[in-house]
């Protein structure tokens, strides 16, 4: 399972893709994902500790296509995470 049950908004860059988040996914914690020309791409899933899971709210983007986010659960102090998912070349 690469997302259900989607959490926020989707977030679209200057090309057109889609990003988003669910809150369930191939861990059970939540993923980000991404869109583009009809294509799914699973960009990360949360594995509960330490990274956090159950994403909330919505996804932003700098200017270098850095996704940055929020969990509500788990990671090491289970009180949720920030997070940023850095641009793959």
């Amino acid at each position: 399972m690469d997302g259900a049950y989607p959490t926020s908004h989707l977030l679209v860059d200057s090309a057109g893709n889609l990003y988003g988040m669910a809150s369930q996914g191939v861990a059970g914690w939540g993923s980000v994902f991404k869109v583009s020309g009809g294509t799914f791409t699973l960009l990360y899933y949360f594995s509960g500790t330490p990274d956090g899971g159950l994403p909330v709210g919505g996804l932003i983007m700098d200017s270098s296509g850095n996704l940055y986010g929020t969990t509500s659960s788990a990671a090491p102090n289970g009180w949720g995470s920030a997070f940023e998912l850095q641009k793959m070349q």
